[in-house]
């Protein structure tokens, strides 16, 4: 057994501390429960030797593909090294990738653990879920200067992963899920399974497509090489969606609104952007800058979309937006 290698630092392993444990319980029998409700210990053994006393356990999240979140206060953890299937070299990048990662807007790992049938990320604990539960949570829906302000956090955590680390990070899978909220709803990214590591002298990748639909560019599907600018699209896609506190993908509403790309830029063309915030007060001049930096980070062609750098400095205020052509919407097509 070993612990995790934080480079700024690790607990004793007498410290206590309220965390997210999430299990990939994929390989399971579905007739297990991973954890205990309300015990104190793990259910399994496989899980238990995580070392972990749970005093609270509550069931925060059942995502897709079998991950399970859990609410629990950690009193202490080690790490189990495991083999070499896909899904755990896959699972050992997260790992790595947050090891060595160090930045308010980034979800800090405590530890982590698996084996063949389950793999557990400890995490600090999020107070106010996702951004998911925030922004689509009619009584809990932030204001627009909250708003704006978790556009930042957002955009502070992926430029560190960009330009601050010792090797430049694509994410790869930027969307509400992945964003976790603390208890003063600074945004945090979380979920590096997808991230690509880049070495010293490569700004570009070419790899098999990742993510999740609604949030993946275009070079995804086109075979052509991943760099950082597929983080930028994911992050224009989420931006608008905090702008208008909607999903980018609505089935529900009329055709015409179903796409939140194709709606905004019909109301940015028509100069009619008070729709996008029909019952809220908001400085246009406010909208009208966030509305064109989210366009410009969609855009189709990877080069005409700005660094987050650049991303970041626009939302501040800082720098001039050029005016943005109209994006091609890429969901009608896959």
């Amino acid at each position: 057994m070993q612990t995790l290698p934080l480079r700024f630092g690790r607990r004793k392993l007498s410290d206590s501390a309220i965390a997210f444990i999430k299990v990939d319980a994929t390989n399971s029998s579905s007739s297990e429960k991973p954890l205990s409700r309300g015990g104190k210990k793990a259910q399994r053994e496989d899980i238990a030797i995580v070392s972990c006393l749970f005093v609270t356990v509550i069931i925060l999240i059942l995502a897709t593909f079998g991950i399970f979140i859990y609410r629990c206060r950690v009193q202490s953890y080690r790490i189990i090294p495991g083999g070499g299937s896909a899904r755990e070299r896959e699972f050992k990048t997260e790992m790595n990738v947050i090891g060595r990662t160090h930045h308010r807007n980034l979800v800090r790992l405590l530890s982590y653990s698996f084996d063949v049938s389950n793999k557990i990320l400890v995490y600090d604990y999020m107070s106010n879920g996702s951004l998911v539960d925030v922004l689509f949570t009619p009584e809990k829906q932030p204001n627009w200067v909250e708003r704006m302000g978790i556009a930042r956090d957002i955009a502070r955590g992926i430029r560190y992963l960009h330009d601050e680390c010792e090797a430049q990070i694509i994410h790869g899978d930027i969307k509400p899920q992945n964003i976790l909220m603390d208890e003063k709803r600074c945004a945090k990214i979380s979920d590096f399974g997808l991230a690509k590591l880049m070495k010293p002298d490569q700004t570009r990748t070419f790899t098999g497509i990742r993510g999740t639909r609604a949030y993946v560019a275009a070079e995804w599907h086109r075979n052509l090489p991943i760099t950082v600018k597929a983080d930028v699209y994911s992050f224009g896609v989420v931006l608008l969606e905090i702008i208008c506190l909607r999903r980018c993908l609505d089935q529900n509403l009329l055709e015409d609104r179903a796409i939140l790309q194709e709606w905004i830029c019909q109301c940015f063309e028509n100069g009619n952007l008070s729709q996008l915030v029909e019952d809220e007060e908001v400085d246009q001049k406010q909208l009208q800058r966030m509305i064109k930096v989210g366009l410009r980070c969609i855009l189709d062609e990877p080069s005409l979309r700005r660094s987050m750098k650049k991303v970041l400095l626009m939302l501040e205020g800082t720098v001039e937006i050029p005016i943005p052509q109209n994006p091609t919407s890429f969901l009608s097509t896959i």
